[in-house]
């Protein structure tokens, strides 16, 4: 377990990483660690300072991303509603929006590592319960929290204990067991990545004036997948439906919005205007553009980042 001064300076170094790369408008780089420093890391930080606990990795994505997107949306709209007071013409702008943005999250850095709470590890240590039901529970003459839990550690040194966990968790599985998972949960992930890779390759052989096999070839594995997860539910992991079902919608998202090498739909063009407008200025002024579409702080605000 990572302690908690090399969490918060493997995050220092990531913004120091990003800034870097984006100045200097490293290809790849930038795009891959900008979208960790906008989508993943205010969040991040945010549910540190809350010292929400977080269950699962699905979890910590859902929020963290969705804390990070409310994050973004409400710090463009401060530093443009007050750019006349920080005498900024274009707050909006990389100059402006990159500085800004590392000090508050310079900030609430300093402030979740201040307040987060550490984590506690108890070496090679082992829980029993007593197997009574309650009405029978044998009552303990040291005062012990329900259910009457005690811990005794484990004689074996480290490297055994580690060595033998891992022989009784292996013992008869097959080998995915490493990573705790099993033939079926990792045929339902794996025939899920394939679907959204299908899907893509379908939307671009139709776009080149090609046929729709590679699409129905899809959708035939989606009901595939449909399939196995409703007959074999009870040995689905909770993790691996909702990627399973994360992948699938994504799916049939891309079937449809990359259908077309231009911009199709009966908003979009509107909405591409406006965002265009905002990032002309550099500015988001709702006077230059009377329209609803330019109200909306999805179209533009978020995307000047």
């Amino acid at each position: 377990m990572i302690s908690k001064f090399k969490f918060y300076l493997l995050l220092l170094f990531i913004t120091i990483s990003t800034d870097i790369s984006i100045v200097f408008n490293l290809f790849a780089f930038k795009q891959v660690l900008s979208s960790f420093f906008l989508l993943v890391l205010p969040g991040l930080l945010l549910l540190r300072v809350l010292k929400y606990k977080i269950t699962n990795l699905f979890e910590f994505l859902c929020y963290s991303i969705g804390l990070s997107i409310s994050f973004n949306y409400f710090f463009g709209f401060i530093l443009n509603s007050f750019h006349w007071t920080l005498q900024l013409n274009s707050p909006l702008s990389i100059q402006y929006l990159l500085p800004f943005y590392n000090i508050v999250i310079l900030i609430f850095g300093i402030v979740a590592y201040k307040y987060d709470i550490p984590y506690v590890h108890i070496p090679y240590t082992r829980q029993f319960i007593d197997p009574l039901p309650p009405p029978y529970t044998r009552q303990f003459i040291d005062p012990l929290p329900p259910p009457y839990t005690r811990q005794f550690i484990d004689p074996l040194p480290p490297h055994m204990l580690l060595r033998r966990n891992f022989k009784q968790e292996t013992r008869g599985r097959t080998p995915f067991n490493r990573f705790n998972i099993d033939a079926i949960n990792f045929s339902a992930l794996s025939l899920s990545i394939i679907c959204l890779i299908l899907s893509i390759l379908g939307a671009i052989r139709l776009n080149n004036n090609g046929d729709n096999a590679i699409t129905l070839i899809m959708l035939l594995l989606i009901a595939l997948i449909i399939g196995i997860v409703t007959l074999l539910h009870q040995r689905i992991h909770e993790n691996t439906l909702q990627l399973s079902i994360y992948l699938i919608s994504l799916s049939l998202l891309f079937m449809n919005s990359l259908r077309s090498w231009y911009l199709s739909g009966p908003d979009i063009h509107e909405e591409y205007f406006v965002f265009l407008l905002t990032k002309a200025h550099n500015l988001w002024n709702y006077s230059d553009y009377n329209s609803l579409y330019n109200t909306c702080l999805s179209i533009n605000l978020f995307p000047q980042y």
